[in-house]
């Protein structure tokens, strides 16, 4: 199998772990314990690493944001990476 198939499944998986983490954010909390808490809890802790310095800067450039712009500002950076990291690598015959 090729890297570049491998890293491509891998951003793609992770892109939709963002859109998950978005669609919960819309959902009211859950009661701590529930299968859904626990889901959430595992969604948040792979995501929010990456959302957390991108959350803070668009909030120091908004000053004061209603919308949190993170995740899309994360795919968008996903989605760029992705083309230059794949390239490379198919260009290298990976």
């Amino acid at each position: 199998m090729r890297i570049s198939y491998i890293v491509s499944g891998l951003l793609d998986l992770y892109t939709l772990i963002i859109l998950i983490r978005v669609i919960l954010s819309w959902l009211p909390h859950r009661s701590y314990g529930s299968k859904l808490s626990r889901f959430g809890s595992l969604i948040y802790g792979l995501t929010e690493p990456l959302l957390r310095p991108i959350r803070r800067a668009l909030w120091r450039h908004q000053g004061g944001m209603q919308v949190d712009f993170s995740p899309m500002v994360l795919m968008l950076l996903i989605y760029l990476a992705r083309g230059i990291v794949l390239n490379t690598l198919l260009r290298l015959g990976l």
